[in-house]
């Protein structure tokens, strides 16, 4: 599904990533060739305002 994705439509893939809960999320990630982060908190947006500030 990511790749049908990242085909479809005009992504950087070398500045996106993916946020998942699961370690298969992160397998996906990695075989579409993205970084991949877990994510297992309870506040997403404290999670992500590094990783977004940071790219």
């Amino acid at each position: 599904m990511i790749n049908d994705l990242l085909e479809r439509f005009p992504v950087d893939v070398e500045r996106s990533f993916l946020v998942g809960d699961q370690p298969t999320d992160l397998e996906a990630a990695r075989a579409a060739g993205l970084k991949g982060y877990l994510f297992s908190g309870s506040n997403l947006e404290k999670f992500l305002r590094p990783l977004l500030l940071g790219s």
